[in-house]
């Protein structure tokens, strides 16, 4: 992704709450009223570490542990993680089969951002700290260890507070809360599943306080909303929740069934609309072409389906969640 982007607001496709059933593109008016004000944009994080392998967007610390789990046997193992309670980054990695964790300290000289874990060698970029520790070692009173073996990313963003596997009309409950406030926000699955044979997600965004859904397609391993592309879906996310997407108002608090009920127990926003669990019985074999798609062979039982639009459906299988065509099954009751 480009260090910089331009957001062509007159392009992304965005539904307003009265827009018909099917996410299509609307007519969005005067292009004019679309823009934003021209700032110099400055996000928090380079945004050229998302092409890094090295690079895990918002993992926590016990999560990086749990990854490099696999790697202590390998001295040097490392991520660098963007920590959870700051805008710094930290580097995890093995030493003597233990995970070590070391702040990237940053600080801005003559307008220029510097990077550093020691304050007498500082580098323009994380880029050149990375490069350079994996030719000399990190040097402490407690070990001294040269970076070694990358851990590589994984874009679990089903595992992210903001995606969820709910219908259009559930999100829009959801977002109707009375504890929702401009900027609240979910990613889930296109009612529609797949546009011209791409997968396609959306983005259920509360501002101005109305709802609106904002159109991703996946090509490959990339992810489009409007004119701008990213490697990953969490890249995307990342991206806006430091720039307006939709009228100055940015992805600012995700939300999720879970947060929900922390903020009101009693409160429960789409119980009401939503459809007894369904059971169904595969007719025929099928197999998974995405990652979010549920295989399955003939006679399977596939519990807790939900039905959605497009003629995809919604089941778990096997201890995996996915979307499968609804010719492939048929409906069973279970008594």
């Amino acid at each position: 992704m480009k260090k910089e982007k331009q957001v062509l607001f007159n392009q992304v496709k965005l539904l307003s709450e009265k827009d018909e059933a099917k996410e299509k593109e609307p007519n969005v008016g005067d292009p004019e009223k679309m823009k934003e004000p021209t700032e110099k944009k400055i996000l928090p994080i380079d945004t050229l570490l998302f092409d890094q392998p090295w690079f895990h967007a918002e993992l926590t610390r016990e999560d990086a542990e749990m990854l490099l789990d696999d790697y202590q046997h390998i001295p040097g193992a490392f991520l660098v993680r963007e920590t959870t309670r700051s805008i710094h980054c930290a580097i995890s990695f093995i030493f003597r089969r233990m995970c070590n964790h070391v702040m990237i300290h940053q600080k801005l000289e003559r307008d220029n951002m510097k990077f550093y874990l020691h304050l007498d060698l500082k580098f323009d970029s994380i880029i050149e700290l990375i490069e350079y520790y994996r030719q000399y070692p990190i040097i402490t009173l407690y070990f001294s260890q040269v970076l070694t073996i990358a851990v590589p990313k994984i874009d679990a963003y089903e595992a992210r507070p903001w995606f969820n596997y709910v219908s259009k009309m559930e999100a829009e409950l959801m977002l109707k809360s009375d504890v929702s406030l401009d900027g609240t926000f979910l990613v889930r699955p296109s009612s529609q599943g797949f546009e011209d044979g791409k997968e396609a997600f959306a983005i259920t965004l509360r501002a101005n306080d109305k709802i609106h859904h904002i159109r991703i397609i996946k090509d490959r391993e990339q992810f489009t909303i409007g004119g701008d592309t990213f490697d990953s879906l969490i890249e995307l996310i990342y991206y806006y929740k430091y720039q307006p997407i939709y009228h100055g108002t940015k992805l600012a608090h995700p939300i999720n069934k879970e947060i929900l009920e922390q903020k009101n127990p009693h409160w429960h926003p789409y119980d009401s609309i939503k459809e007894p669990p369904v059971t169904v019985c595969a007719s025929y074999d099928f197999k998974a072409t995405g990652a979010n798609e549920l295989s399955f062979q003939r006679g399977a039982l596939i519990t807790n389906v939900e039905k959605m639009e497009g003629g995809l459906w919604i089941g778990e299988y096997k201890g995996s969640r996915g979307w499968f065509p609804a010719s492939y099954v048929r409906e069973i009751q279970i008594s």
